[in-house]
């Protein structure tokens, strides 16, 4: 067993109080772990976020942890992460989005998965709310969108493997990690870097995340980490904006990675352009159209 000296929970938010309110909550339920290991939180907030609000959540910290609130000037999320990184104490620092809820043991169990091995760098759990037919897993593996295996990206370097996440019944070794609760030992990402492409909506920020720290050690995904991930429609870019930035930050991500090839890409286009238009959504077409030129343009 190798002891963790304890864990820094950061969440990044914008304007979603009610939202942040709910994670919040979910994380002080679990008293006991409070009482077990040193902790902090902190709140990097992209948005404008009162007094009143912020001494609500003091309150709730108070007796068990630190809090710790960061006001953001650079728009992003990956800038948040960044600025959570740079204040956080503990070996251990956990991202939840501002949309989720911790069900019951999550922090224990956390911190106990990083002890077992001291070779595991980063650490992550399943949304309990994300639920696929086996028609539409076919479809999308097909289309090069997702793989058989829970812990691998496509072969066109997307994660939509995560479907199969909740149904697994034991820890396994994955290439990617969930931006919705995602974990890390702070030393494998004191100094990652920011691509420009990671810039605004920073779609795709945890598979890179993820990669990063993979060339230090072991990245799991532990099933009986368990969170409800809600998905909140405020505070999100317009449609068209995220599935442009779905085809254009994931070239990149694919540009980085000499395993995969950014020809086969094109295959799974064409299943994203067949989902969104078996859905009638024009405004994602829109976005996918858009980015299929400018990779057409940036070339291979």
């Amino acid at each position: 067993m190798s002891f963790v000296n304890g864990l820094t929970i950061a969440i990044c938010t914008m304007h979603r109080e009610d939202d942040l309110l709910k994670c919040i909550k979910s994380i002080f339920r679990q008293s006991v772990f409070f009482d077990n290991y040193s902790s902090e939180l902190i709140v990097v907030d992209d948005g404008a976020l009162t007094k009143e609000y912020l001494d609500k959540i003091e309150r709730f910290s108070s007796g068990k942890c630190p809090f710790i609130y960061k006001k953001k000037a650079k728009k992003g999320l990956i800038h948040s992460r960044v600025e959570a990184i740079r204040a956080a104490t503990y070996e251990v620092v956990l991202f939840l989005d501002d949309d989720v809820e911790l069900e019951d043991g999550y922090l224990d169990c956390l911190l106990q998965t990083y002890s077992s091995d001291q070779e595991v760098v980063a650490v992550g759990g399943v949304n309990v709310l994300q639920k696929e037919g086996f028609l539409g897993r076919l479809i999308k593996q097909i289309a090069g969108l997702t793989s058989r295996n829970p812990g691998r990206l496509s072969f066109s370097g997307f994660g939509g493997s995560m479907s199969l996440w909740a149904l697994q019944e034991e820890t396994f070794t994955s290439e990617f990690l969930s931006g919705c609760n995602m974990s890390f030992r702070l030393g494998t990402i004191r100094n990652i870097a920011v691509p420009d492409w990671l810039e605004g909506y920073s779609l795709g920020e945890d598979l890179y995340f993820s990669r990063h720290a993979s060339r230090h050690g072991k990245v799991l995904v532990n099933p009986l980490l368990r969170v409800k991930h809600y998905e909140s429609p405020f505070s999100r870019q317009p449609s068209s904006h995220t599935a442009y930035s779905r085809i254009t930050n994931h070239y990149n991500l694919l540009r980085m990675d000499h395993r995969r090839s950014v020809s086969k890409f094109k295959i799974a286009l064409s299943g994203l352009f067949l989902l969104a238009s078996s859905v009638g959504k024009p405004q994602i077409l829109k976005g996918y159209l858009k980015g299929l030129l400018w990779a057409a343009v940036s070339g291979s």
